[in-house]
């Protein structure tokens, strides 16, 4: 069955895909997390761990399995459950400060084919380094400490 609506904007063959990158990075939101009723809780840690290894067996490509704007999705979204929150998962399951890193390290096994650690750090060594989207999250004071909890637990990993 050929693919219908946001899913189109990740095939190569889509004109959406490379000219229009911001359009991906939309895509990746709504198959990251899907819209909800107001009021629901967020969608479980676990089926946004599926979500991130699917989307990476499906198109391991830089260009739709944007490195820089999958971590920050995932780290705004660590972010709103469980702001300042220690490293690894919390009690309940939920994520904290390095989930995300704990998700995408190679040496997690999660994501096949394996993200490469040197892009996975170009993401958390700061500012200067990372991309447009975790660049944001790095030049936001409340989120630096975050950032750099995530960091620690890369350079562990």
């Amino acid at each position: 069955m050929p693919p219908t609506g946001t899913s189109r904007v990740l095939l190569p063959s889509c004109p959406f895909s490379s000219k229009y990158p911001e359009h991906v990075d939309l895509v990746l939101d709504k198959i990251l997390f899907p819209p909800r009723p107001a009021n629901a809780p967020p969608q479980p840690w676990a089926d946004t761990r599926a979500a991130v290894a699917a989307l990476r067996k499906a198109h391991p490509n830089p260009y739709i399995f944007n490195l820089d704007t999958i971590c920050a999705l995932l780290e705004r979204r660590v972010l709103a459950d469980a702001p300042g929150g220690a490293a690894g998962v919390g009690p309940d399951g939920g994520p904290t400060a390095g989930t995300v890193v704990q998700l995408l390290a190679p040496s997690a096994g999660a994501v096949r084919p394996p993200v490469a650690w040197g892009d996975l750090y170009g993401c958390y060594a700061g500012a200067r380094r990372s991309g447009r989207h975790m660049k944001v999250l790095w030049e936001e004071e409340a989120t630096q400490l975050h950032l750099l909890a995530s960091l620690v637990a890369l350079l562990r990993s």
